[in-house]
């Protein structure tokens, strides 16, 4: 029986998902939102070439972004985000990249004009298919 639960609880340490908390919000429709996500992936192996395997382990990375909307007036907002990515044990050697950087307006809440490092097609796209 313990060994069925811990079984259990320890991958569910390691799931992870995508979590936002609200740390500013007005009546005008202007707020913050901070998120993040932890990911780890176990059991990366390399071979050498005798076959045995070198580098049991697993490869680590952080995400931590921000999203910004401030109402200019009933029709048009001011929107922007930043996310940044940190790779950690991996050939990346701990760097922090910028995944998204980008301003723009939200016209009507049916448009957005952004200029700046935004979203290219195919990471909308796979957004809808991750899971």
């Amino acid at each position: 029986m313990k060994k069925t639960i811990l079984a259990l609880t320890i991958p569910a340490l390691f799931a992870t998902s995508v979590s936002a908390v609200e740390i500013y919000s007005d009546e005008e429709g202007s707020k913050i939102d901070l998120y993040g996500r932890l990911q780890y992936d176990m059991g990366a192996m390399d071979y050498q070439s005798n076959g045995k395997a070198d580098n049991f382990g697993g490869e680590g990375e952080a995400r931590l972004g921000v999203n910004v909307q401030y109402g200019l007036n009933q029709d048009v907002d001011l929107i922007g985000k930043y996310e940044a990515q940190i790779a950690s044990e991996s050939s990346q050697d701990n760097t922090v990249k910028t995944r998204y950087s980008w301003l723009g307006f939200r016209f009507q809440d049916t448009t957005d004009l952004t200029f700046g490092k935004s979203e290219a097609p195919r990471a909308l796209l796979t957004d809808l298919t991750d899971t």
